[in-house]
């Protein structure tokens, strides 16, 4: 929510914050690779960057419980996750229909995550291509107390809106109506 006059952020979701993540290598500690020499080389080395990712996560994660979570850091590496995957793309289906199968070898948490990034990789391309180029830098930007970083999302029917386009005059609540990814 934003007071009228200066639109400063009083409260934002991490939902908000998770629809405008995305994933850098170095943002998860892992080193920049160069590129391979050849097509079968890099696919090897995205299905590692893919299966690094994947485990990250199957370690970190913990699950839910019904106490508050408020600054919860979940939902960051969530997202750090599924943007990786996403951008690894077709090089990570393999391991995740390998982690998404029932009685495979990973967390219960990190099989219904890869059952939700083949949904995504499998759905819209928009969708993947929002995931694919978000720039995780951004994440976690918005504080309380002070205005709310821009950034434009598009509403159910595609039109787009800029939050700087009612700074001043309008009063802005975000409502985001999505499964938890």
């Amino acid at each position: 929510m934003f007071d009228r006059q200066s639109m400063t952020l009083c409260w934002l979701s991490s939902a908000a914050v998770v629809a405008l993540a995305g994933f850098s290598p170095h943002a998860a500690g892992q080193a920049p690779h160069s590129e391979p020499p050849n097509a079968e080389d890099s696919a090897t080395a995205e299905e590692q960057t893919a299966r690094d990712i994947l485990a990250r996560f199957d370690q970190n994660w913990e699950d839910y419980t019904n106490e508050p979570h408020y600054g919860d850091p979940r939902w960051k590496l969530k997202m750090e996750t599924v943007v990786g995957l996403v951008k690894a793309g077709t090089n990570a289906v393999r391991l995740l229909d390998e982690a998404a199968r029932e009685g495979s070898s990973w967390a219960e948490h990190t099989r219904a995550l890869a059952a939700e990034v083949l949904a995504i990789l499998n759905g819209p391309a928009p969708v993947r291509e929002e995931l694919a180029g978000y720039d995780l830098a951004k994440v976690d930007t918005a504080q309380l107390g002070k205005p709310a970083p821009d950034f434009t999302l598009a509403d159910a029917s595609g039109q787009t809106y800029r939050l700087s386009q009612f700074r001043g005059n309008k009063t802005v609540v975000l409502t985001f109506i999505l499964q938890d990814i």
